[in-house]
């Protein structure tokens, strides 16, 4: 390898892309409404990072979606002790969907070409 492709390699960074959650109030209706904006352009989701490797991008992404699913979890566990609080379901709709923005998360390289249509 001679040494600018080497050069050139270095200097390509990783980073940790999430989609945006869109929160909507149902007006008269207990609780909120989360939802991942997917079709959303990539190089419009919210940015993490730099990373320094896909590696250690992709151990992030891991520890970000395992706290989220804790999080679902924990949340989940208070609503059914006290699922007359409406206030409660709320929590449970949101974390539903930082669980759902966890899971469409993605690892890229500052060079991929979908960051190109800002």
């Amino acid at each position: 390898m001679d040494s600018r492709h080497a050069a050139a390699l270095t200097l390509v960074t990783w980073y940790l892309f999430f989609p945006r959650l869109h929160h909507q109030n149902k007006a008269g209706a207990p609780g909120d409404s989360s939802t991942v904006e997917s079709a959303v352009p990539i190089s419009q989701w919210r940015k993490s990072g730099p990373f320094s490797s896909a590696a250690e991008c992709q151990n992030r992404l891991t520890r970000f979606r395992a706290d989220s699913s804790a999080a679902l979890d924990r949340e989940m566990k208070i609503w059914h002790s006290h699922h007359d609080d409406p206030h409660e379901a709320d929590d449970v709709s949101f974390m539903t969907g930082a669980k759902a923005q966890a899971m469409a998360a993605q690892c890229v390289e500052s060079d991929d070409p979908r960051l190109k249509g800002k």
